[in-house]
C-alpha cells in the first residue's frame, strides 16, 4: 500500500507582504455588517486579521477570509 501524507496541523507561515488586506471598515462594507460585527468575527476566528502598528493599532482583515465568508453566505443563504 502507498503511504499517504499526514495532514499538517500547523498552518503555513504567513507572508504579510503577499497577503491582501482590508480595513475593518472596508470589510464591514463588503460584508454588509457593522464594524462591531467584523471585530466580533475576528475575535471568534470566523475572519482572519492582524493588529499592526504602535500606540494606535490598526486592524487589518484578510481579504481572502472576507471572500470565504461571502461565498458561505451565498451558498447557505446565511
Amino acid at each position: 500500500m502507498g503511504k499517504h501524507p499526514t495532514p499538517s496541523t500547523s498552518e503555513s507561515p504567513l507572508d504579510l507582504r503577499a497577503e491582501r488586506t482590508l480595513t475593518v471598515k472596508d470589510a464591514a462594507f463588503r460584508l454588509n455588517k457593522s464594524e462591531a460585527a467584523v471585530r466580533m468575527w475576528l475575535r471568534r476566528g470566523r475572519l482572519k486579521g492582524w493588529q499592526v502598528g504602535g500606540t494606535y493599532r490598526t486592524v487589518l482583515v484578510s481579504e481572502k477570509s472576507v471572500e470565504e465568508v461571502l461565498m458561505q453566505t451565498k451558498r447557505f443563504g446565511a
